[in-house]
């Protein structure tokens, strides 16, 4: 199953060309025996960071929106556990410090969950499977 960081959520959604091919074959396969995608439930905290910031654009009010988001039959979104949140914490340098990366991050490796990232540090840290 597939987690997805929140800028694979926001290309999946508004451009889903800046997705790999295998990214975007791997997504609508989920999709399509279905079974939804996976987010971190810290991902609507940074989509409304985000969008309060404008760089994001939404069809209506953050507020109305992020209850859409949430609301998607399509989209899981997992809770930040004690277990999650102690492996966040404990990932090692040179792992991104940034708290959003790491529980997103140990969210995956906590459900044993591929992350469909771009991010290069998180790839090349070999501690999440990444598509």
């Amino acid at each position: 199953m597939l987690l997805l960081d929140t800028h694979a959520f926001i290309w999946w959604r508004s451009a889903p060309e800046k997705l790999s091919r295998d990214q975007s074959r791997r997504i609508g396969k989920q999709l399509t025996s279905g079974v939804p995608l996976s987010l971190s439930a810290i991902s609507l905290w940074e989509l409304a960071l985000l969008g309060s910031k404008g760089r994001i654009t939404v069809p209506t009010s953050l507020p109305v929106w992020l209850e859409v988001v949430e609301r998607d039959p399509r989209l899981f979104f997992y809770p930040i556990t004690s277990q999650i949140a102690a492996d966040a914490a404990q990932l090692p340098d040179p792992f991104p410090r940034d708290p959003a990366d790491r529980i997103i991050a140990a969210t995956a490796r906590c459900e044993t969950l591929e992350l469909v990232t771009a991010d290069e540090r998180i790839r090349d840290s070999g501690l999440v499977s990444v598509v």
